[in-house]
């Protein structure tokens, strides 16, 4: 199975090119708040946190969450860092695997 490399987010994009062209720093982001205690996205967050790899399909079984997609993009909100890698499968579908 082939690994696509993890892709930068837009704000460390902004800081490499501010730094590189201008050389100015950016300003650190701020912390990212907690969600809300026993939302999907606290169970989702803690599973990352401990370190593991989530798919659509992982979500839903070992968590219950079905909008796995959406409750990555709640969290990157909230200001986390999930970050996410296409992964190509032997039956040639490609699933998103999301990590912090």
């Amino acid at each position: 199975m082939a690994k696509a490399p993890a892709l930068e987010s837009w704000n460390d994009i902004l800081a490499r090119i501010a730094s590189e062209i201008y050389g100015v720093q950016m300003p650190a982001a701020p912390a990212p708040q907690a969600p809300t205690p026993g939302s999907q996205c606290e169970t989702l967050l803690m599973a990352m946190q401990s370190g593991a790899r989530l798919t659509v399909l992982t979500a839903l079984d070992k968590y219950g969450v079905y909008a796995c997609s959406q409750r990555m993009t709640d969290l990157r909100r909230l200001g986390w860092p999930v970050k996410s890698e296409r992964l190509k499968l032997p039956s040639g579908k490609i699933v998103a695997v999301y990590f912090l």
